[in-house]
């Protein structure tokens, strides 16, 4: 039988697991997993990564001696606030500053950390999508009306990620419904410049982090991560801007834009 603790092996599998599901770099992930079972005396490691899936092999001893793990990653989305938490825990399991059963409860109560306010939530989306229409000269009508769509966004984004859908999907619908209300809130505001708003109000859904993490992936030579994550980016990018076309397209047949 193999002589690695089985725990160590799953609580090192648990990190690599978070921090994927929350917007970590793959190298990071791969390193750290690496890091905590080498400090446990663990004699050989090899951990394969991708935003999809990680695969863990351990061996000590023989050949036989080998176990192999593999976990797929099924709900991604970024929560930074976790990646932080977790890595700073990690360091400190490596260190020898926690015992297993402290990293084991503190590892669960990061997993268990509440999702952000709702109003909190609305707020960040309202007040990132009015900031970027001063980055493109926008108007203080614009700013105002960007502001209120932007809020808008939060709660249509909210709901809709309630239901079984996929990113996608929500990302299309998304900036379909903030365009058909910056159009409709045009109509009021004769000052308004529609292009500007929406260039703003898609700005929170915009894949940053993804297209970060897709560079740096590929600059260190993790192709197939960097790869998958820029294609990912690339969908996303082409759902927002399906999304876009389309209500403007209704809105000019409608007479409601002029394109």
């Amino acid at each position: 039988m193999i002589s690695v603790k089985k725990k160590k092996i799953q609580f090192a599998l648990k990190v690599g697991e978070i921090l994927l599901k929350n917007g970590a770099e793959t190298n990071r992930v791969e390193r750290i997993v690496k890091d905590i079972l080498i400090a446990k005396n663990v004699a050989e490691v090899e951990v394969f990564a991708t935003p999809t899936v990680i695969m863990l092999n351990v061996r000590e001893g023989e050949l036989d001696d080998t176990i192999t793990l593999i976990r797929r990653i099924y709900d991604r989305g970024i929560r930074l606030d976790k990646v932080a938490l977790v890595w700073k825990l990690a360091l400190s399991f490596i260190a020898g500053d926690q015992s297993d059963d402290q990293f084991f409860d503190e590892l669960v109560e990061i997993i268990n950390l509440a999702p952000y306010i709702f109003l909190v939530r609305i707020l960040a989306t309202g007040l990132m999508s009015a900031f970027f229409t001063i980055m493109f000269q926008g108007n203080q009508a614009d700013f105002w009306v960007a502001a209120v769509v932007g809020g808008m966004l939060g709660v249509i984004d909210y709901g809709f990620r309630q239901l079984p859908l996929s990113d996608f999907i929500i990302k299309l619908l998304d900036s379909s419904l903030i365009t058909v209300v910056t159009l409709l809130l045009s109509m009021e505001v004769t000052t308004l410049h529609i292009d500007k708003v929406i260039f703003a109000a898609i700005m929170p859904l915009v894949p940053g982090v993804a297209i970060t993490n897709a560079v740096l992936d590929i600059i260190r030579g993790d192709l197939l991560a960097g790869l998958s994550r820029g294609i990912e980016a690339v969908f996303v990018a082409v759902s927002i801007a399906t999304g876009v076309g389309i209500t403007l397209k209704l809105g000019a047949l409608l007479g409601v834009v002029y394109l």
